[in-house]
């Protein structure tokens, strides 16, 4: 009993922990065992669970930071996992009465609002200012632009620089919520530029407001502190409008045909990258790199072998594709990739984690830009996992929202492609071998060799 309560001797035989950790995580269950009293039959079921409910911890060697993890862990497991369904009593008639009577009430509004674009577009004034507009000459119409262009501008530092009361301020609200709610039923670009600009109203009036109205030059240590604070909302305004230019109008750009003679393709080599995975791991994604739809006098696959491994180098054999390795490991998987490439001359390179499997219409999707495009260098596609991420099997919303790799790959990198600019990924990418040449390889200068 002593040794379950005090478990010094239990960590340092079973886990090999250092003394003093040992000791302290000994201290600590003995304070818990004190104090939460676990032998209790409360405590039973999540002890038995600890796996479930702790898996984090419960498949390492103890360490100093694990009663951190537990207590974050517990905390979360209080306030946000899902508890089961209770019953409920039902509600009173006119509680049911004002419920439904409020969802049939958004359902009209609902109704309303989107039925307005149509009839705006519909309507005889729309048609007639058309016309009209269609009667001006094009000197006319740029002038006219400029002007409305002007007066718009002018009403937006009214907007920013006003101040209001707050019954004006309330109605200035209400007023940007409307118009938002109206727009955003609008097909086409025009509702995320005009969204786009109340947003940069809104935030701009608010650093105005911060500006000349809540510094305190009376006291200069609350003077130091504000302008501390407004330099960190400044920087994060930066950051958002930034963010506005480099993805307000993303391309959206479909896959370039491919010439129907595919003696015009060209040859690509496709990289497989790996140091220490297991041979299980890299066998898939070698075998679906062996099923993409390519000439197969055009691809050549290469397993990169930091591990020099002799199972990797049978495995190649077998499956008929290129085993490279090198004497040393330098600069990881950039000094890896480079390497390869003296070795190999394809006009395009095409590289995959050795645990990420490509699609069989891969280069098919892919090359046909570099073909239509001499100067391209660059094709980066999205990633997609069969597993969740950390917050995604702790919140369970796998596959049921949208992860941060749909905003990255679905907006920031297609707004990239307006500027001319791509993110590369370091997986799942096409390059042009001689644009490679022309920058001196993958660099090395970082731990990575992508995001550069």
């Amino acid at each position: 009993m002593i040794a379950r309560i005090f478990p010094y001797m239990h960590l340092r035989r079973q886990y090999d922990c250092y003394p003093p950790t040992a000791f302290l995580l000994a201290t600590l269950t003995a304070l818990a065992w004190v104090f939460l009293r676990f032998e209790s039959r409360a405590w039973r079921p999540l002890l038995e669970q600890r796996q479930r409910w702790y898996p984090h911890v419960a498949n390492k060697a103890p360490s100093v930071g694990d009663p951190l993890r537990i207590a974050l862990q517990s905390l979360w497991l209080l306030m946000a996992k899902p508890m089961p369904e209770r019953r409920h009593r039902s509600k009173p008639q006119w509680v049911q009465d004002l419920g439904q009577s409020n969802q049939r009430l958004w359902e009209r509004v609902a109704l309303f609002l989107n039925g307005l674009p149509q009839q705006a577009n519909d309507s005889e004034t729309v048609h007639a200012g058309k016309k009209w507009w269609q009667t001006l000459s094009p000197r006319q119409q740029h002038w006219l632009n400029y002007i409305c262009a002007a007066v718009g501008l002018v009403l937006v530092v009214v907007c920013i620089t006003e101040p209001f009361g707050y019954g004006s301020q309330l109605m200035f609200v209400f007023l940007l919520w409307a118009v938002a709610m109206v727009v955003r039923r609008v097909p086409g670009r025009f509702p995320t530029l005009l969204l786009i600009v109340l947003s940069i109203i809104v935030s701009c009036r608010y650093l105005w407001w911060r500006y000349t109205s809540t510094l305190n030059w009376a006291a200069p240590l609350d003077l130091v502190c504000g302008v501390v604070l407004l330099i960190a909302e400044t920087y994060s305004w930066l950051v958002l409008l930034l963010g506005y230019i480099q993805t307000c109008w993303p391309l959206q750009r479909i896959p370039a045909q491919l010439p129907a003679d595919t003696r015009l393709w060209p040859t690509v080599d496709l990289l497989i990258p790996t140091y220490n995975e297991d041979l299980s791991i890299v066998r898939g994604t070698v075998y679906a790199a062996l099923g993409i739809d390519w000439p197969h006098d055009k691809l050549r696959i290469s397993i990169l072998d930091d591990g020099k491994r002799e199972e990797f180098r049978l495995f190649a054999a077998e499956a008929g594709v290129n085993y490279i390795t090198r004497s040393d490991n330098k600069h990881a998987k950039a000094g890896n990739l480079n390497q390869a490439l003296l070795k190999l001359d394809g006009e395009l390179v095409a590289i995959f984690d050795c645990d990420h499997v490509p699609v069989r219409s891969f280069l098919q999707l892919t090359v046909g830009w570099f073909l239509r495009d001499p100067k391209l260098a660059l094709v980066q596609t999205p990633h997609h996992f069969l597993s969740p991420d950390p917050f995604e099997r702790n919140l369970g919303t796998f596959r049921q929202r949208p992860n941060e790799g749909e905003l990255f790959y679905g907006l920031v990198q297609d707004g990239n492609d307006m500027w001319n600019a791509a993110f590369f990924c370091g997986s799942c990418a096409v390059l042009r071998r001689s644009a490679i040449d022309d920058i001196g390889g993958f660099a090395v200068e970082t731990v990575t060799e992508d995001a550069h």
